[in-house]
């Protein structure tokens, strides 16, 4: 990530309330991205991309509506493996993170 960006990611995440950065924590997200690397056999390479992007669209800086293209791009892959890779990412990730916070405001 270019320097700027590192920056304005870093002032993003400060932003966060509490409950979304705790969220984040309590879902390992590193290792849940190993697995959909090993599972869609993607290089060490694309497993940063996807990473990043993940990052992106969970501190607002990308949306969720061009996450599937931005995956396609950013990845180097096709539309099939793309919409495969974003459906484990909602499925492990983002599905897990929003649990977390709906349990976090019942309480």
């Amino acid at each position: 990530m270019k320097q700027e960006t590192e920056d304005i990611v870093r002032n993003k995440l400060a932003d966060l309330p509490s409950e979304v950065l705790q969220a984040i924590t309590e879902v390992d997200i590193r290792a849940r991205l190993q697995e959909i690397v090993r599972t869609h056999g993607l290089r060490v390479d694309q497993g940063g991309a996807l990473e990043r992007e993940v990052l992106l669209v969970l501190i607002g800086l990308e949306t969720p509506t061009t996450f599937l293209d931005n995956i396609m791009e950013e990845l180097h892959v096709p539309r099939e493996t793309a919409s495969r890779v974003v459906e484990d990412v909602n499925k492990n990730i983002l599905k897990n993170i929003r649990e977390v916070l709906i349990e976090h405001a019942s309480k």
